[in-house]
């Protein structure tokens, strides 16, 4: 009796903090989908296993950003016998079941794997075809492909138990400006990143941090305390912008940004200082105006890129945000 007693509570403390939409939803899913079993997150909302072909995210089985979970898909990298399949980089040309409704997504740097960006774009007809969306940050696909969406390349790493980062403070806001550079040179703007850190690193405003000096860091200790952070992207494109960037509005620090033309259409430009030139002295002279002064003076813009960030956390959940029926 107690049991039953106690199942009539929770059944009414879900009903309360669940809309009832997305009870609907999760009632129509139970019904319909027979082949996964049922999986409820923390909130009590259903959890949909899909179908994941995805070579690229191997490190990370479970979200298609390392560190973050979604909130309402459950990743199964084996049973294609799943009824919604999502299908990443060269893996969208090896569809493993016809009938399922089928996903792709291209988040990768078109300068990292040229190969696969330029079969996309030649077997247009293939994926107007066989998905039912695209998601992409690659203007030519979003221009081509009649079931393109945007959908940026990469998420939030800040905030994560496994890539560090707590809540921030402007009282934290002690040190001047950071840099990360790994040792990587597969691209341009790799070997770029690595001239412009090895430049930095007499300069008593800049810490550098990286494998370019030998010295792993969390994102914790690359954004929390820094006012500003210098961001270069492996690619210059109109709407590819990553976790380089969008560390720095979760952990309020301004982005010294060398990346997407374009960012200033999906974030506040006054709380980014955006560099078009790849010259060093422009680097020198973009360094000159960070202040403490300057930095409080954006604060405004800060606070509004700290929420705008705020739905791009995590890429599946940015996906389902928009797209309820994926998860039907």
């Amino acid at each position: 009796m107690l049991i039953l007693v106690m199942m009539k509570k929770i059944k009414i403390l879900l009903n309360q903090i669940i809309p009832t939409e997305l009870i609907k939803l999760m009632r129509k899913t139970e019904i319909e989908d027979k082949s996964s079993p049922l999986i409820f997150n923390q909130t009590g909302e259903r959890v949909k296993m899909m179908f994941l072909s995805s070579d690229e995210t191997a490190h990370s089985p479970y979200s298609l950003i390392a560190g973050r979970y979604p909130k309402n898909i459950l990743w199964d990298r084996y049973n294609y016998a799943l009824d919604t399949h999502f299908y990443t980089s060269s893996n969208i040309f090896n569809i493993k079941n016809a009938s399922a409704k089928k996903y792709a997504v291209l988040l990768e740097s078109q300068v990292i794997i040229p190969h696969i960006y330029s079969k996309a774009k030649k077997n247009i007809a293939y994926l107007n075809d066989n998905f039912v969306k695209v998601f992409t940050y690659s203007p030519e696909l979003l221009d081509k492909l009649s079931n393109s969406e945007f959908i940026p390349a990469g998420g939030v790493w800040y905030g994560t138990d496994l890539w560090g980062g707590a809540a921030v403070e402007y009282a934290d806001k002690n040190k001047l400006i950071s840099m990360v550079a790994s040792n990587k040179s597969m691209c341009r703007m790799h070997i770029y990143r690595k001239q412009v850190a090895k430049h930095l690193i007499p300069n008593d405003n800049v810490d550098v941090m990286g494998k370019v000096v030998n010295r792993y860091v969390s994102c914790e200790d690359i954004y929390r305390d820094y006012m500003y952070s210098i961001v270069i992207e492996n690619t210059i494109e109109p709407f590819y912008f990553t976790e380089k960037i969008l560390n720095c509005f979760a952990s309020r620090t301004v982005p010294i940004y060398i990346g997407a033309s374009r960012i200033k259409d999906f974030f506040n430009s006054d709380g980014i200082i955006q560099i078009e030139d790849l010259s060093i002295e422009a680097i020198d002279r973009a360094l000159k105006q960070c202040s403490d002064k300057d930095y409080w003076s954006r604060r405004d813009a800060i606070d509004d890129n700290f929420n705008r960030v705020k739905k791009y956390l995590c890429t599946e959940d940015f996906i389902c945000d928009k797209h309820l029926e994926i998860l039907l």
